[in-house]
């Protein structure tokens, strides 16, 4: 029963594609007919029907509707009618030549306005289409790149080089890391010297000896106040460093778009982008 079902299916499918094809063709055939005919109004009519019939026409079909259709409006007088389906068959095939040897020069040259004229439209559209992604991608870019300034910014400030990493730049985070933790571990090394050899000095009772410890003390505590002042340099330049060399702005506020007419008509455009310095 299934294969009965099945056959019965296929065959009344392709008998319904059979007779879907050869109506389609008979609309062709047929608007051809009533056109050499000049049969104007009647062609109107029939692609008025067709149309609203919500029917599936193929594109090829639907170009020869719209041709006969905007012939045949010209012929009657209805520009617009005539216009529009023009529009409509240059979106269809931007391609589309009419063939002098059937088709008045007159309306050669009326289609030739039309199609000339979508085809600009469609390139101005497409041309601020792409503009507009470029726009979206920039404003994604900036503020990315901010995010990473500032996430650099605060890193680097709990421990200098680490804010280099968050950018990538390995070099110079290895650098500050390794100079800043260096130069945090020896000035605790000498900050506790410094305090052991006064805690020397200041207990030391024997008279001829004073003068001894007063000095080493004073060497260490020297020391210290240098490994500290070196310690401090490397971490405000690490700062410093990261700070001079990137700022990233509001994308809103920096923004210009301009257009400008050039001498052939063909807009341009323009994007100034403007950082100012701190």
């Amino acid at each position: 029963m299934k294969k009965i079902f099945s056959i019965i299916s296929l065959l009344f499918f392709f008998t319904y594609q059979l007779s879907f094809n050869q109506i389609q063709k008979k609309i062709g055939e047929n608007l051809k007919t009533k056109f050499e005919n000049f049969e104007y109004e009647n062609i109107i009519s029939i692609t008025d029907s067709i149309l609203k019939s919500n029917s599936k026409i193929s594109i090829d079909d639907s170009i020869q509707i719209f041709y006969f259709r905007a012939l045949s409006a010209y012929h009657l007088s209805d520009i617009n009618l005539s216009e529009k389906s023009f529009k409509t068959l240059v979106n269809l095939d931007k391609n589309f030549v009419l063939d002098s040897a059937e088709v008045s020069p007159k309306i050669i040259a009326f289609f030739e306005q039309i199609k000339q004229r979508e085809i600009e439209n469609s390139k101005k559209t497409s041309s601020k289409t792409d503009n507009e992604n470029s726009l979206y991608s920039l404003k994604n870019l900036i503020a990315r790149e901010r995010e990473i300034y500032r996430e650099s910014i605060w890193k680097n400030l709990i421990m200098p080089g680490w804010g280099n990493f968050v950018r990538n730049e390995k070099t110079k985070g290895y650098f500050f890391s390794l100079t800043f933790s260096a130069s945090l571990i020896s000035s605790i090394y000498f900050y506790l010297d410094a305090n052991s050899k006064e805690k020397d000095y200041l207990n030391e009772i024997n008279p001829d000896k004073i003068s001894e410890k007063y000095s080493i003390y004073n060497k260490s505590f020297k020391i210290r106040n240098v490994s500290f002042i070196v310690l401090v340099l490397i971490y405000f330049y690490s700062q410093f460093d990261l700070l001079s060399r990137t700022y990233i702005p509001d994308f809103d506020a920096l923004l210009n778009l301009n257009t400008y007419p050039s001498k052939s008509n063909i807009q341009h455009f323009y994007l100034n982008l403007n950082f100012p310095i701190y």
